[in-house]
């Protein structure tokens, strides 16, 4: 097992009680730090910083409203990686989202073991990003 300060942080915003606490569940017993967040203030008000940026955050949502539209920029602009997971997503919205910056975007799952798959395939990706990609998303300097 790794120590605590290898292991990843992972935030988990979701209004809804169920998810969140089978997220907090799958994801601590994976081996994740897990911060779990009911409210769309962001960064929240415990603030995750104290234990450094999370190295991803996962956003449970029913759909991209006014709201998660505020959060999802609120959150990308501390420049922190992203995994979107919602109930009901078009192809157009799922798209807008990786304009914007999410790290990847899926449908939600209700499964402990999807959702650990899903969390590592973001978490890989976001860790193999090439320069090109890095340089796009945070401009040069």
């Amino acid at each position: 097992m790794e120590s605590s300060s290898q292991r990843k942080r992972i935030v988990v915003i979701d209004r809804q009680e169920h998810w969140r606490k089978l997220s907090v569940q799958a994801l601590t017993e994976a081996g994740f730090l897990v911060h779990a967040v009911d409210s769309y203030e962001y960064p929240p008000p415990s603030s995750h910083s104290q234990n450094g940026a999370p190295d991803l955050v996962v956003l449970g949502c029913a759909r991209i409203g006014l709201e998660e539209q505020a959060l999802i920029s609120r959150i990308l602009e501390q420049k922190e990686p992203l995994l979107v997971l919602s109930t009901a997503l078009s192809w157009k919205v799922m798209r807008a989202l990786f304009l914007v910056g999410a790290s990847d975007v899926e449908d939600k799952p209700y499964d402990p073991g999807r959702l650990i798959e899903v969390v590592q395939e973001a978490l890989a990706s976001t860790a193999s990003r090439d320069n090109y990609k890095a340089v796009e998303q945070e401009g040069v300097s």
